[in-house]
């Protein structure tokens, strides 16, 4: 007979994307994820496996609770100049929470790239797609409609937008004050008019 979990692997996954969060994938122990869970190194294992599928799970969870909402709205086909600001501006308001010292969970995983596996690096690889399509695609209508200027080159912007996202997740980490981090990201996006 099957032994029953006796707790939600769902808040178990959350819990755990927390800790990963804070801490990123290498200096994350599995005791650490045993102990923010208080979920069993057997139960962990036996629901996620080893502790870089986990991290996946926890990245996916990532993506959908945090990224999704932030970025999903300059993912839709008509997407513009004004959906890239409302992207920033929703990052400001992000920076405001206390999660936010940690900076974002993808984009610290792309720093840490050569200490996770092939599966994990190809989630990164895949968020950093997904900013380059979105804002390149934005910046292509933008042009298209006179938002921005025609002599404009959009992939070299979204290469510098895809940069600056992953600037203000590491300027998020260092003990600055938000209003400076605020700073930074008003005037990157200044480039955009």
């Amino acid at each position: 007979m099957a032994r029953q979990k006796s707790f939600s692997p769902d808040e178990a996954l959350d819990q755990a994307m927390g800790v990963f969060w804070r801490k990123g994938f290498a200096d994350c122990s599995v005791d650490d994820l045993v102990a923010a869970t208080g979920v069993s190194r057997y139960g962990l294992y036996s629901t996620f496996g080893e502790k870089d599928e986990l991290f996946a799970a926890a990245l996916d969870c990532y993506a959908e609770r945090v990224i999704d909402p932030l970025f999903g709205p300059l993912e839709h086909e008509n997407a513009g100049l004004a959906d890239i600001h409302g992207y920033f501006a929703r990052l400001v308001a992000v920076g405001e929470q206390p999660q936010a010292r940690f900076g974002c969970m993808l984009c610290n995983s792309a720093i840490d790239a050569d200490a996770v596996s092939a599966p994990v690096a190809r989630r990164v690889t895949q968020f950093l797609g997904r900013l380059q399509f979105g804002f390149l695609r934005a910046l292509e209508n933008a042009k298209r409609t006179g938002d921005l200027s025609p002599d404009s080159d959009p992939k070299a912007l979204a290469d510098y937008l895809v940069g600056i996202v992953q600037g203000i997740s590491a300027y998020a980490q260092a003990p600055v004050p938000p209003a400076a981090i605020h700073n930074f990201m008003r005037m990157a996006v200044q480039v955009l008019k």
